[in-house]
């Protein structure tokens, strides 16, 4: 019997390890791995106008025909153009893009399955420091958790550094949500990947070092720290990209909060991940404490969002005149 096609969305904060999860859940003869697909439809920076397949074949027009569906349909385009693929992986991360695509394939008779990949507040602050992005790391933790809470249901949490090094925990968690676990799943370079924007990172090891598309990849993802250290006057131009910035807090510091903030998420998001009980009470979701005054409203992050869409869609001057790739 064939098993029933579904979707499968990655949740999780930036740099919490979503890329390398959605091509290394998608590593499969039935898997696709989409990416971070929202900005496909709803850009809100620069290079999300000119969409770089990750197959790395320049003339490839598969998400052109891709978008051509519009945002409600176009997974029902992916399974029509390719038939033997059963589940597809969405790695966009943003809870409202979750919940809206939710309605709509469980509306066409598809499944969806949910996976929150995270880090603890001290692995996310020492994530973002290194790339000189820890201004405010607190409350960015604190909101998405918060919002993906409120918004997605019926999900399974998986901890970055367990799932990435773990091949049980990995078995277990493709056991969850339904899909095949085989030996070797997790080397995903070994597979081509159509993936849409992410983590150049994780990116970089579906192509061979000394590879033209590898050289492209690095001196990206290079270009891009050079800039947010030299924005933030953490480097001179003769320091090179790897030289990445020092926390500035203190481990006692971070301590103290890890230690707060476990008590409010990091205790809830376990009790529904891999390693606890699926079935366990999630008391966290009524708490009347700072963290949930925190919690973003439906209604204004739609706002907030359009206004990001709007101010990123509207100037031509990243582009040029008519050069976005579809």
């Amino acid at each position: 019997m064939e098993e029933p096609r579904k979707v499968i969305f990655i949740g999780g904060t930036a740099y919490s390890g979503s890329t390398f999860l959605d091509m290394t859940l998608a590593n499969s003869p039935q898997g696709f791995s989409c990416g971070e697909v929202n900005a496909l439809f709803l850009p809100y920076r620069p290079h999300h106008l000119a969409p770089a397949c990750g197959c790395s074949n320049e003339s490839c027009d598969l998400w052109k025909i891709i978008r051509s569906a519009g945002q409600n349909h176009f997974y029902e385009k992916i399974f029509e153009l390719l038939p033997e693929i059963r589940f597809i992986v969405d790695s966009s991360k943003d809870p409202l893009w979750i919940h809206d695509r939710s309605i709509d394939l469980r509306n066409l008779g598809l499944s969806v399955e949910n996976v929150l990949i995270w880090k603890t507040p001290k692995e996310y602050y020492l994530s973002c420091a290194k790339r000189g992005e820890e201004s405010g790391w607190k409350r960015r933790w604190v909101n998405y958790h918060r919002f993906y809470f409120s918004m997605v249901d019926g999900w399974q949490g998986v901890k970055y550094s367990d799932v990435s090094t773990s091949d049980n925990i990995l078995s277990l968690l493709c056991q969850r949500i339904g899909i095949s676990y085989f030996e070797g799943k997790r080397n995903y370079w070994e597979k081509e990947s159509h993936i849409l924007f992410g983590n150049t990172s994780a990116k970089v090891h579906l192509y061979g070092q000394g590879t033209d598309r590898y050289k492209q990849y690095r001196e990206e993802r290079d270009a891009r720290l050079i800039a947010v250290m030299h924005s933030k006057g953490m480097v001179g131009k003769e320091e090179l990209p790897n030289k990445k910035a020092r926390p500035n807090e203190k481990g006692s510091y971070l301590d103290r909060i890890e230690n707060v903030l476990a008590e409010r998420s990091i205790g809830g998001i376990e009790s529904e991940g891999v390693h606890g009980d699926s079935t366990a009470p999630w008391g966290i979701r009524d708490a009347d404490d700072e963290v949930s005054s925190l919690k973003l409203p439906h209604l204004y992050e739609q706002y907030r969002r359009l206004r990001r869409y709007i101010k990123v869609k509207s100037p031509k001057r990243w582009l040029g005149n008519d050069e976005r790739r579809f």
